[in-house]
Order: structure tokens, then C-alpha cells, then sequence
């Protein structure tokens, strides 16, 4: 079973790094380098 939710976040300052964090599951640190590189889109998963 799969649960997707996607989410977009608007305004977002300019940075060398940023996090995502869900929860308490701890963050997760993307560079701007390659979140372009992504096409500012990322995937996280538990389990």
C-alpha cells in the first residue's frame, strides 16, 4: 500500500541548503545545487 502527498511550497528564500522534515522523523537536507538540478522536486519515503 502507498500513500502519496504531495505538497508545494511557495516563497521560499534563497539558500545554499534546505530541509524537510516530516514529523519527528528527523530533516532531510537538500543543496540548491541539486534541488535545480531535480527540478525543485523531491521524494521521501518511511519505512
Amino acid at each position: 500500500m502507498q500513500c502519496v502527498l504531495p505538497f508545494t511550497v511557495a516563497d521560499v528564500p534563497a539558500s545554499d541548503f534546505y530541509q524537510v522534515e516530516v514529523s519527528h522523523r528527523g530533516a532531510v537536507t537538500f543543496s540548491q545545487a541539486d534541488l535545480v538540478k531535480q527540478a525543485w522536486s523531491v521524494e521521501l519515503s518511511l519505512g
